[in-house]
């Protein structure tokens, strides 16, 4: 029975600090130091076949992007559409991969709802890992319509709206890299995220309506039946770098080739308020470039504030099951002090070991 990591051990190490990562155990609030192959893991977590699929269909595929462009990135990160989608389907897999445990009342509720509302851990991970393409992907999304709709003619009737959630709001996503000052670093949490959905959360698909009904912008139709409550998903990549995978929403407030005037409500009238990080320059969409006669997408790097990255650690710490990591606590100062307005969790001890 092989120790399996539902955090990829290549993505641990960019939190260590000679070559040891700080494990806080939310649970019993004890920190120690551990070496990156004994953290985030767990004997028989994942089938021995499923691990070999997962590396060698998610993981290994990544981690060769990973080093090749993003490990030492600075100001912009160029990707082909093939690798766009070695990131997405890496992203996809990253969050369905923790095993959840669900409380009786959470059990009984899905009961209620019916089998396909119901995670599947191995048949979700099985399907995802198979896809090899973009269209695969794409035509999952629309297969799903059978269980949302009984009279859709063709079906999947063993994928569910969990898996078909997480496609759809990753696969369709608005792609930003954001990178962490020297004096504030990304933590990582044993489900590897954090999600944000604030203000404009479940509004947005009220307000693009409202858009195209008053405007007559028809082009929005196909970006309405992307919309999903998260705003963002926050993956820390290393203690400097996280990609944001942000609903589709918010391309309609950069410079894009959509124009539509989109007027924020009172209570977020800025680009920050509804994010809560950054500013507009923040989600600028990428250039689209020809090199060597091959369509590439230029990503400009976004330097974010120490506030920014406590923010998305913030969320992360809410977020986190029972384990978070991280390579220095002193470089965790803003986040401890900011996490309090995100979630009601005792995170003291963790204060008294700096």
């Amino acid at each position: 029975m092989v120790n399996s990591h539902y955090i990829p051990q290549f993505i641990l190490r960019n939190f260590c600090e000679n070559g040891q990562i700080t494990l806080c155990d939310l649970d019993k609030k004890k920190i120690q130091l551990r070496n990156p192959r004994s953290v985030f893991s767990e004997k028989g977590y994942y089938p021995d076949s499923m691990e070999k699929e997962l590396s060698t269909k998610a993981e290994y595929l990544f981690a060769n992007l990973y080093h090749q462009k993003l490990e030492d990135v600075r100001n912009s990160i160029s990707l082909n559409a093939d690798e766009l989608f070695i990131l997405k389907k890496y992203l996809i897999v990253s969050s369905i991969r923790y095993h959840y445990e669900y409380s009786k009342e959470e059990n009984e509720f899905l009961d209620q709802l019916g089998d396909s509302y119901k995670p599947h851990f191995i048949d979700d991970l099985n399907c995802i890992l198979s896809c090899d393409s973009v269209d695969k992907m794409m035509g999952y999304i629309i297969k799903m319509n059978k269980v949302l709709n009984p009279s859709h003619p063709d079906p999947i009737e063993d994928m569910s709206v969990h898996l078909w959630a997480e496609i759809k709001d990753i696969l369709q996503s608005y792609i930003v890299f954001v990178t962490a000052p020297k004096d504030e670093e990304f933590l990582i949490p044993d489900i590897g995220k954090g999600i944000y959905e604030g203000p404009m959360s479940r509004r947005k698909v009220t307000g693009l309506l409202d858009i195209m009904i008053s405007q007559g912008h028809t082009e929005l139709i196909p970006i309405v039946t992307m919309l999903t409550p998260h705003d963002y998903t926050v993956f820390p990549l290393s203690k400097r770098l996280a990609v944001l995978s942000m609903s589709v929403f918010f391309k309609l407030l950069t410079d894009s080739e959509i124009r539509v005037n989109v007027i924020l409500p009172d209570d977020c009238p800025t680009v920050s308020s509804v994010l809560n990080f950054g500013s507009r320059d923040a989600i600028t969409p990428p250039k689209v470039r020809y090199e060597r006669g091959v369509k590439t997408y230029r990503y400009d790097v976004k330097r974010l504030s120490a506030a920014d990255i406590s923010h998305f650690n913030s969320l992360m710490l809410a977020e986190a099951k029972h384990f978070v990591a991280y390579s220095d606590i002193s470089h965790l100062k803003k986040t401890l002090s900011a996490v309090r307005e995100y979630s009601d969790r005792d995170i003291s001890f963790m204060t008294k070991s700096e």
